[in-house]
């Protein structure tokens, strides 16, 4: 597994940070989408990265918060990823008050948000083979 930074690093709501990470697709490399956080230790591994870079507790939750590719959109607890297979077995949720999560780089759980509620940051996730992951963190997109 291999985690990136896209969209600059900056910033962005829900809608934006999936069109990054979609906007990674190339001719050579393409699958690009938000990122899936399948096990706990995939969840250690992100908190590892993101702390790596933005180490500490920040005073305002939209430094703390990265978007992922997990959503409920009709909010009746049937969680997807954005790859469309890879299944929900492992969830680290404390809040539920939307359809889109975000990940915590301070605590590891996952908060879903109404898509006005903040901006956050993200990773992108990209896989060539079902082996790996490549991901980018601060826009959190997963490549097929």
């Amino acid at each position: 597994m291999e985690y990136e930074f896209c969209s600059d690093k900056k910033l962005v709501i829900y809608k934006d940070c999936n069109a990054s990470c979609e906007a990674m697709n190339t001719a050579s490399e393409s699958g690009w989408t938000l990122a899936v956080i399948p096990t706990k230790y995939h969840n250690n591994k992100l908190m590892d990265l993101v702390n790596g870079n933005w180490a500490g507790v920040k005073s305002d939750d939209k430094f703390n918060y990265l978007w992922t590719g997990i959503s409920d959109t009709a909010k009746n607890a049937n969680y997807v990823w954005a790859d469309g297979f890879t299944p929900v077995n492992y969830r680290s949720t404390i809040e539920n008050v939307g359809k889109y999560g975000l990940f915590n780089k301070n605590t590891g759980k996952w908060a879903f948000k109404k898509l006005t509620d903040l901006q956050g940051q993200g990773t992108v996730q990209s896989s060539s083979n079902l082996l790996g992951y490549r991901d980018c963190a601060r826009e959190w997109c997963y490549q097929l």
